[in-house]
């Protein structure tokens, strides 16, 4: 089995969500209704990925 190399959150981020939706960082933290530095701070390595209620 081939190993991948680790992938940087913001990759992920961009990639999966926030390219594909054609949305800023900061639309997606008004959306969720989280501080403008939450996706930030994950974005450029200083945050964590936590689970967000949905409601």
């Amino acid at each position: 089995m081939e190993k991948i190399p680790p992938v940087h959150p913001r990759e992920i981020l961009l990639e999966e969500f926030l390219q594909p939706m054609d949305i800023s960082q900061n639309q997606a933290e008004l959306a969720n209704g989280r501080h403008n530095v939450a996706i930030g701070a994950v974005f450029w390595g200083d945050g964590q990925i936590l689970a967000w209620p949905l409601a």
